[in-house]
C-alpha cells in the first residue's frame, strides 16, 4: 500500500528549497559582479587592493595575539634532570643519624617532617595537618595529615612519629638530634594525633619538628647495635619529594644515587623527574667535573677554591650561613692570656677584612660579635655595630696628621708584655684550606708585633680531641650557632668541662643568668636586652675572637638555570641542606597555557597516569 506523505510536510519542504534557490542565485549576482568590478581595476589599484588585504591579515593576526597573551601564562611543566657533585660518600642516609653535609643532603631529598621551613625562613606543614600550641607554650598537639605517606606506599601514623622521636632521644644511638628533644615526652592520642609535652618552654621549639620521619614497619625491628649499620641507612625509603631508584657502584664505591620524583609526595609531585646526585673524592675532580658540564652544580667546593677554577663560566647563588671561626685563648695553657689587655692587643692586631679579600674573594662576612647577623633572633646590633668596645677602635684614624696603624695600637695595648723578646703563641687548627690560610695570616699579624707564632695542624679527627682535653694555646675553629639559645652551650660556666664548649673557661655570673634567659623566657624584650648584654661583654672581654663566617655558595654552570633556581634558594640557612627546602617547586621546562584553563592538580593527575 502506498504510504501517504503529508501535504503539509511536502509545502513546507518546497517553498524551503525555493528559498535556498533564491539566495543562491543572490550569492551568484553578487560573486559576478565583485569579479567584473576586480577585472575593471588598473594594475595600480589592484596592487593597492591586495596591499590593503594583506595589512587588514596582519593587524587582525597582532589583535588576536595581544589579546591572546592578556589570557596565556607561562607555567613550569615536569620533565628533566639534575645532575649534582658532592664531595665524599652518605654513610647514613637517615635522620637521626646524620651528621655530614654529604648525609643531610640526601636526608633532606627523601624524608620530610612534621613542619618545614619555605625560603624565607617561616615554618609551614609539611607531614602534618595542623599544629596548636599550649597558652602556657608546654603542649604541641600535631594532627597528621591523612594523605602523607612513605614511599613505599604505607601511611605515616603516629606511630613512624613516636618511633623516630624514642630513636632521637635514645642514648644508646647518640642521634645529633637529641639536643632539641630533652625533657620531650610525646602522647598518642590517636593514629593521626600526637602530643609533645614539654618540661619548660621553648622559644625555637617549632623548628625542631622538622626531623625526618622514620617508617616504623621498616625500622622496627631493627636493634639498636644494628641500627647505624642498617643497610637502610645508604637505602632509605622516607616520605619526601624523591626517592632512591639506583644506586650505581665501581668497585664496592658508591659514585651514583639515581633520584625520581616520589608522585604521592604530599606538598605536590616535584617537577623534575630525576636527581642525579655524583660522589667525588676531592675538590679537584669535582669542580672538573663542574666545568665538563658533567653535572649542573655543587656547593661543596670552598671560596679559596675559586682561585683555581675559570669563575667566570660559573654562576654563583650565594646564602648567609650561622658558622662562626673564631680564635679562642686557653690561659690555663699560656698564662699570656690571662689579662684582658692582652687579648684586646692581639686581637686589634688582626686583618679581618683582609683575611676575607685574599682567602675567600669575598664570598665570606667579617664578625665582630658572637651573635651577629642572623635573621632568627630577635636581636638587632646595628647599634652595637657603631660602639667603640675596646678592641672594636677605628683603626685607620689620624690624630693630629699622623697616621696610626691597627699594629701600633695593637703595641700600645700590649705595652711592656712586648719587652719580652721570647714570647711564644702556638696557634691550634685543623686540616682545612680556609683555616689553615686564616691560621697563617693570623700569625703574620701577631709576629709584626715581634712575637714568635707557630701553627700546628690536626686532622678533624685529631682535633675532637683537643678540644675535649682543651690541649691547645690557641685554637682556631668553627662552631655552629643557629639561634642564640646555642650560646649557652659555648658560654655558660656549666659548660667549661667536656662535653661542653666552654673551651676557654670564661665564667661570670652575669653572663649566666643572660644566657639563662635565652634558654628560657619566651619574651622579645627581653631575649634582645640579654643578648646585647652577652655581645657587649664577650667583644670586651676578648676571650674568643670572631673572625669569619663562610657563606654557602651554590655553583651552578648554566645561566638559564641559576635564574630558575635562585628564586627558590634561601639568603639564610641554617644548613647547607636547607637549599632543597623548596626543590619541589624548582624546574627545567616551561610551557604557556590559557590562564582560565590551567589547572596544576588536574595536570600533576595527568602526569601521574602517563609517567
Amino acid at each position: 500500500m502506498q504510504e501517504n506523505i503529508p501535504i503539509v510536510n511536502y509545502k513546507k519542504e518546497k517553498r524551503k528549497k525555493s528559498f535556498l534557490k533564491i539566495i543562491n542565485k543572490k550569492i551568484k549576482n553578487i560573486k559576478s559582479s565583485y569579479i567584473l568590478t576586480y577585472k575593471s581595476l588598473n594594475t595600480k589599484k589592484i596592487t593597492i587592493f591586495w596591499s590593503l588585504i594583506i595589512i587588514g591579515i596582519i593587524f587582525i593576526l597582532l589583535s588576536i595575539n595581544t589579546l591572546s597573551n592578556q589570557f596565556i601564562i607561562e607555567v613550569p611543566t615536569y620533565g628533566g634532570t639534575w645532575n649534582e657533585g658532592i664531595l665524599g660518600t652518605p654513610r647514613y642516609i637517615n635522620p637521626v643519624l646524620a651528621t655530614s653535609e654529604a648525609d643531610k643532603d640526601l636526608t633532606s631529598l627523601i624524608y620530610s617532617g612534621l613542619l618545614k621551613k619555605d625560603k624565607d625562613g617561616n615554618m609551614i606543614t609539611d607531614v602534618a595537618d595542623n599544629i596548636e600550641e599550649s597558652d602556657d607554650n608546654l603542649t604541641y598537639t600535631v594532627s597528621i595529615d591523612d594523605n602523607a605517606k612513605f614511599q613505599d606506599g604505607k601511611k605515616i601514623t603516629a606511630d613512624d612519629i613516636i618511633f623516630t622521636i624514642s630513636k632521637i632521644q635514645d642514648k644508646n644511638i647518640d642521634s645529633p638530634l637529641a639536643i632539641n628533644f630533652e625533657g620531650v615526652s610525646v602522647e598518642k592520642v590517636n593514629d593521626k594525633t600526637i602530643i609533645f609535652h614539654l618540661k619548660r618552654p621553648y622559644y625555637y621549639f617549632d623548628e625542631s619538628l622538622d626531623f625526618g620521619i622514620l617508617p616504623k614497619h621498616i625500622w622496627g625491628d631493627v636493634s639498636d647495635e644494628e641500627f647505624s649499620l642498617a643497610d637502610y641507612n645508604t637505602n632509605p625509603i622516607g616520605s619526601g619529594p624523591y626517592k632512591i631508584s639506583n644506586v650505581v657502584k665501581s668497585s664496592n664505591l658508591i659514585k651514583e644515587y639515581k633520584l625520581s620524583s616520589f608522585k604521592d609526595y604530599l606538598l605536590g609531585r616535584p617537577f623534575i623527574d630525576y636527581i642525579n646526585i655524583f660522589t667525588y673524592s676531592d675538590e679537584k675532580a669535582l669542580s672538573s667535573a663542574l666545568l665538563n658540564n658533567e653535572i649542573d652544580a655543587t656547593g661543596y667546593l670552598p671560596a679559596s677554591y675559586y682561585k683555581n677554577i675559570n669563575i667566570k663560566n660559573i654562576n654563583i647563588i650565594s646564602s648567609t650561613l650561622p658558622n662562626l671561626f673564631s680564635l679562642s685563648f686557653n690561659p690555663t695553657k699560656n698564662n699570656l692570656f690571662s689579662t684582658k689587655q692582652t687579648r684586646s692587643g692581639l686581637s686589634t692586631a688582626i686583618d679581618k677584612q683582609n683575611i676575607i679579600n685574599t682567602y675567600f674573594d669575598g664570598y665570606a662576612r667579617k664578625m665582630d660579635y658572637v651573635f651577629q647577623n642572623t635573621n632568627n633572633s630577635t636581636y638587632d646590633n646595628s647599634e652595637m655595630k657603631n660602639q667603640i668596645i675596646n678592641n672594636q677602635k677605628i683603626i685607620n684614624s689620624t690624630t693630629s696628621g699622623v697616621y696610626i696603624s691597627r699594629i701600633d695600637i695593637a703595641k700600645n695595648l700590649l705595652g711592656d708584655t712586648l719587652k719580652n723578646k721570647n714570647i711564644q703563641i702556638t696557634i691550634t687548627t685543623a686540616d682545612v684550606e680556609d683555616l689553615k690560610n686564616t691560621a697563617n695570616e693570623i700569625a703574620k699579624n701577631w709576629q709584626n708585633l715581634g712575637i714568635n707564632v707557630n701553627t700546628k695542624i690536626y686532622s678533624l679527627a685529631d682535633i675532637v680531641d683537643i678540644i675535649k682535653n682543651r690541649n691547645f694555646e690557641v685554637l682556631l675553629f668553627g662552631s655552629i650557632i643557629n639561634h642564640d639559645t646555642d650560646l649557652y652551650a659555648y658560654w655558660h660556666s656549666s659548660q667549661r668541662n667536656y662535653p661542653g664548649l666552654n673551651i676557654t673557661g670564661y665564667a661570670s655570673k652575669k653572663l649566666d643568668t643572660n644566657l639563662e634567659i635565652l634558654k628560657s623566657s619566651l619574651d622579645n624584650d627581653e631575649r634582645k636586652s640579654a643578648i646585647d648584654s652577652i655581645n657587649k661583654e664577650l667583644s670586651d672581654e676578648n676571650q674568643s675572637i670572631p673572625i669569619y663566617s663562610n657563606n654557602f655558595n651554590y655553583l651552578i654552570n648554566d645561566k638559564l638555570k641559576e635564574e630558575i633556581i635562585k628564586d627558590y634558594i634561601p639568603t639564610t640557612m641554617q644548613d647547607p641542606s636547607e637549599r632543597y627546602q623548596e626543590i619541589s617547586d624548582w624546574y627545567i621546562y616551561k610551557e604557556k597555557v590559557w590562564k582560565f584553563s590551567y589547572m596544576k592538580d588536574l595536570e600533576e593527575k595527568l602526569e601521574n597516569i602517563i609517567h
